[in-house]
């Protein structure tokens, strides 16, 4: 058994470090003052709110109570629910214990009166669009039901569960105040950040739920919001490798899973609301505070101007081009790719920010399960089916900039991202796009390992369809011609 000491020196960043704490403190021989000994020296630790998503505020409201400092664990379970308490896993018993406490009753209401969120039509849209309807849909305003073709105002809201698009017909859009007043918000980056608070946490990231419940106009500061989100620890993507697919293989390689994680994915959305509140320009100057390859974060958004500010503030021309090259909705043909992988081999710097970028936010994976970045948000629409996959391709002359390229270089032909759980389905459902970049780079540098990497990757199995779609052997053939 761990001693306290032994316990609070753990990497905060790390979700075996949460469950450890969680384990203490359930434990059926631990008095409600010694938990609350614990758990007061764990908050005045560093990192002590990266586990704020996990049930330990439920937990902590749960000791308070029992110690009778009813307003102390009023003020932890309003904490709970402003860092999003439980997200990350169920709790369900000690939840149904915790809210028929009259304690806790009395502090949601009270919360819940002063949070003044929006909701209904007066929630912030994420995608508006006027167009056909694209099959038969009800009429979101309950006027019918809309057929394939008929004109109508598409659009999602913020937070709202439903993913589908909703379908309203145009006059009456234009007749209901609230969607006029969205649409003036949403078109214009008019919305303010009271705007995006919801009466339950929407992020994985403790501190965007946190920014989102308590920001205020009077209170923001925007630089130190994005040192946070360049530098907070956990929200990792994890992953291991195994040396063949399919369940069972050995493991190469296992990353301890950050707690919150994957949750990096988020950052762009965060950039998103803050665009459309008006404080893009606040962003840009925060910029020079930043880690150099922070920057690329805003290649994200399918917004030329925007690219083409990233490019003149990072002097590398030509980087906007690219990246609506890199980032187009479509799959690349051989000639487009190969523009790609030049511009990388010509920007050596570049690549290595780009791996960094890559390494911490996702934004190359493609899992269905947890949109990262959110393409259900029209800002990042071009990031579904794995189209932004190909920011791979400027990497294919520096692969060493990227920790899973090396690994698997390393590791050797037929090295694959192991099944795990659907949080790790981005690297699998990627794995066609990193093997491509490390053919192009054996085929590119006349490499004799390229030979074994072919046999593993392609002639074992001519049929794969990922690597068809791919076009990768074409890519194979054309770079060894530059080589």
């Amino acid at each position: 058994m761990e001693t306290i000491d032994e316990l609070l020196h753990r990497d905060k960043a790390l979700e075996s470090t949460w469950n450890a704490y969680l384990e203490f403190l359930e434990d059926p021989a631990l008095t409600p003052e010694q938990a609350d000994a614990f758990m007061t020296r764990l908050e005045q630790e560093p990192d002590a709110e990266l586990g704020y998503c996990t049930r330990y505020l439920h937990l902590r409201t749960q000791c308070l109570l029992n110690l009778d400092r009813l307003e102390d664990a009023a003020a932890a379970w309003i904490q709970g629910r402003i860092y999003g308490a439980g997200q990350n896993g169920n709790d369900w018993d000690l939840l149904s214990w915790l809210e028929i406490d009259p304690v806790i009753k009395e502090a949601n209401r009270k919360y819940n009166r002063r949070l003044a969120a929006p909701q209904g039509w007066d929630m912030p849209l994420i995608w508006l669009e006027r167009g056909p309807v694209r099959g038969r849909k009800k009429d979101a305003l309950g006027s019918g039901v809309l057929c394939k073709g008929d004109d109508a105002f598409l659009f999602r809201q913020y937070w709202f569960s439903e993913r589908n698009l909703l379908a309203v017909r145009p006059e009456l859009f234009d007749a209901t105040p609230e969607l006029v007043e969205t649409r003036r918000k949403y078109e214009q980056d008019a919305y303010e950040l009271r705007d995006y608070r919801a009466f339950h946490a929407v992020f994985h990231h403790p501190f965007i739920n946190y920014f989102l419940a308590t920001a205020t106009p009077e209170n923001l500061d925007i630089p130190a919001l994005l040192r946070t989100a360049a530098t907070v620890r956990g929200g990792d993507f994890t992953y291991k490798l195994a040396p063949t697919r399919g369940f069972g293989s050995r493991i190469l390689f296992a990353d301890e899973r950050n707690v919150n994680c994957c949750a990096n994915g988020e950052i762009p959305y965060l950039l998103h609301i803050l665009k459309k509140c008006g404080y893009l320009d606040a962003v840009f100057r925060a910029l020079p505070e930043l880690p150099e390859d922070f920057p690329l974060l805003l290649m994200c958004f399918a917004d030329s101007a925007i690219r083409r500010r990233v490019e003149d503030y990072m002097g590398i021309p030509g980087l906007a081009a690219m990246y609506d090259l890199a980032f187009a909705p479509r799959r690349l043909g051989v000639r487009d790719q190969l523009k790609l992988v030049e511009f990388g081999r010509n920007n050596p710097r570049f690549q290595e920010l780009l791996g960094a970028s890559l390494y911490r936010y996702g934004y190359h994976l493609y899992n269905e399960y947890t949109p990262a970045p959110d393409w259900y948000v029209q800002d990042f629409a071009h990031f579904r089916c794995a189209f932004c996959a190909d920011a791979l391709l400027f990497l294919v002359s520096a692969p060493e900039t990227l920790l899973q390229l090396r690994q698997m270089l390393d590791y050797g032909p037929g090295t694959c991202f192991a099944s795990e759980s659907v949080i790790s389905q981005g690297f699998r459902n990627c794995l066609a796009y990193f093997t491509r970049t490390i053919l192009g780079f054996l085929a590119l540098n006349n490499d004799a390992r390229l030979s074994d990497w072919l046999r593993c990757t392609l002639e074992n199995d001519p049929d794969d369809r990922d690597h068809k779609r791919l076009k990768t052997a074409a890519l194979v053939t054309a770079l060894q011609k530059l080589a």
